[in-house]
């Protein structure tokens, strides 16, 4: 199953007020709040839940739900309820299809104006939340874009037309903090997703650190690998180990090189 590595939140998950304190303690890479959407709406719970937010995660993400109206209108609108960015700060689209509901999908001379005015205003670059069945997610306008992907599946993997950065892998999350059910989120890249949040990279550890560089994580199956001693490790979480190891991951605030003492089977030589 995905790892747990961020919610997004709405007015839908104020039926009592979010508990940053408890959010803190759960060890989320970020959190993911509407600021606003169709028709002009601004969520009410927004200002309050942004400022909250910064101590809660490393990174926090607002986004924008698209309607029909003109693109550069409602980016201009988004930024005005975001206010002033910055490091840890990522900005994202919501674009999604829903005919029966009266929701078309809109094209991507429809997307760009908005990835653009925002990308221009604030030096970021937006992130796509775009689900596989947009009948053209694999416009090649789009690859810039970093891809959340929704995708509500049994399988290890999602069906996609790109490579994600945020896979939004339940509708149905129970998390400490949140009073109601919430969407869950998988990072695949800590450091790629940290630098496009203007984030420094975790500090490399030094020498007398048995762990040498961190390399990466496979949230689908909660593998580590890495280079230690100049070899090459993988090392699939037993249920123990995976607590430890999301435990210290809050202590470190993310920082999760130190802590990788469990992974001892050495699969090939470093090249």
């Amino acid at each position: 199953m995905p790892t747990l590595d961020g919610v997004d939140l709405s007015s839908a998950q104020e039926s009592s007020p979010i508990d940053f304190g408890k959010l803190s303690k759960v060890g989320l890479e970020f959190i993911a709040i509407k600021a606003t959407g169709e028709n002009g709406y601004v969520n009410p719970y927004f200002a309050r839940d942004w400022a909250q937010a910064k101590t809660a995660a490393p990174v926090r993400i607002a986004y924008h739900f698209l309607d029909g109206r003109d693109p550069v209108a409602q980016a201009d609108q988004f930024l005005a309820a975001v206010g002033p960015v910055g490091s840890g700060d990522v900005l994202a689209l919501d674009s999604e299809a829903n005919p029966s509901e009266g929701i078309p999908e809109f094209p991507p001379e429809h997307l760009l104006p908005w990835f653009q005015r925002v990308q221009s205003k604030t030096g970021k670059l937006p992130f796509s939340y775009m689900g596989a069945y947009y009948r053209q997610a694999s416009d090649p306008r789009y690859q810039l874009y970093p891809l959340w992907l929704p995708a509500y599946t049994s399988l290890n993997s999602p069906h996609t037309v790109r490579p994600w950065m945020i896979w939004q892998y339940t509708p149905f999350g129970n998390v400490s903090g949140i009073s109601s059910q919430v969407d869950e989120n998988c990072v695949s890249d800590y450091q790629a997703f940290r630098a496009l949040a203007g984030l420094s990279q975790p500090p490399t550890p030094s020498p007398e650190d048995p762990v040498s560089q961190f390399m990466g994580r496979n949230p689908l199956t909660n593998e580590i690998a890495m280079f230690t001693d100049g070899s090459f490790w993988r090392c699939p979480l037993n249920a123990d180990e995976f607590n430890t190891w999301r435990q210290l991951k809050v202590e470190y605030r993310g920082n999760i090189a130190p802590i990788f003492f469990a992974c001892t089977q050495k699969i090939a030589p470093s090249q």
